[in-house]
């Protein structure tokens, strides 16, 4: 733009520059005197329309520079601020991501530790019913015993037979554990049985030949050893049982429970007397 406006109004300085002679020489001594302050006030004009389009050149400069510096401080600015909201959106993209990953590495410790719980319970459960099946184990030997015995009473020895056969039709899988009416299924058979047991060695009090078998002794002894384990093998499962509710109920471990099908596990709760050992007197 300054150019331009340079452009236009030197160009009639520079043509008067070029003029002064051609116009002596055509008009002739004569008029040299009237052409002097044509020509001097000509110049004038033109020298004051010279200075004015040169400070309007350097007005028209600065201004352009201002817009330069205040267009390039804009596209500083920008760039900061594009620079700012890139590191920003990278910064929360990386705490987004950090707090997904200690999501994630929580709720695999989480649920490692659910299952932990899970195999503590079911190994206690299969040491109890290792102990049951190794007193149901005792009841056929010692019922063989007894049989030898002259006028045992049958009825007693039925009922023996009758509730071992009840106790190995009932079965219970480790799934099974989170069912109370299952497991007191159970545990109302096993009852049944302790108690024909009782009465089967009370009766034998009254066969005196009975009771001074070895045989006899010795599967009383078995038998009432048996029941001592079954009782602690109760108490460590409901132990490992209480633990693993404790976890499954405690927030925020539920809420991992409740997704992945981890639910309570039922207590042996044992029915008054059920723990109880037989004690025989000869």
């Amino acid at each position: 733009m300054w150019r331009e406006y340079g452009f236009k109004y030197l160009q009639p300085i520079y043509q008067l520059k070029q003029r002064p002679s051609n116009l002596v020489a055509s008009e002739g001594p004569t008029s040299v005197a009237n052409v002097a302050p044509q020509r001097t006030l000509r110049g004038a004009s033109h020298a004051r329309r010279f200075n004015e389009t040169v400070n309007t050149c350097v007005l028209i400069m600065k201004n352009e520079n201002r817009a330069v510096s205040f267009l390039s401080s804009i596209r500083i600015f920008s760039y900061l601020e594009n620079k700012t909201n890139i590191i920003t959106m990278n910064i929360k993209v990386i705490i987004g991501i950090i707090v997904v990953a200690l999501l994630v590495v929580w709720g695999i410790s989480s649920y490692n530790g659910l299952v932990e719980k899970q195999e503590n319970v079911n190994q206690a459960w299969a040491q109890v019913e290792n102990k049951y099946q190794r007193r149901a184990d005792l009841i056929p030997n010692l019922v063989s015993v007894v049989k030898g015995a002259a006028d045992f009473e049958q009825e007693t020895l039925t009922e023996v037979t009758q509730a071992r056969q009840q106790v190995n039709n009932i079965k219970i899988n480790p799934s099974d554990l989170d069912n109370p009416q299952k497991l007191q299924q159970f545990q109302q058979a096993q009852s049944q049985l302790s108690g024909a047991l009782t009465r089967l060695l009370a009766v034998a009090e009254d066969y005196p030949e009975l009771r001074a078998t070895a045989r006899f002794g010795e599967l009383q002894q078995q038998l009432e050893g048996t029941e001592n384990r079954i009782s602690t093998e109760r108490g460590r499962f409901n132990e490992a049982a209480q633990s693993y509710n404790t976890t499954t109920r405690r927030f925020p471990t539920n809420i991992f429970a409740g997704l992945f099908g981890f639910d309570e596990k039922a207590y042996f709760e044992a029915e008054e007397g059920a723990q109880e050992v037989p004690e025989v007197e000869f």
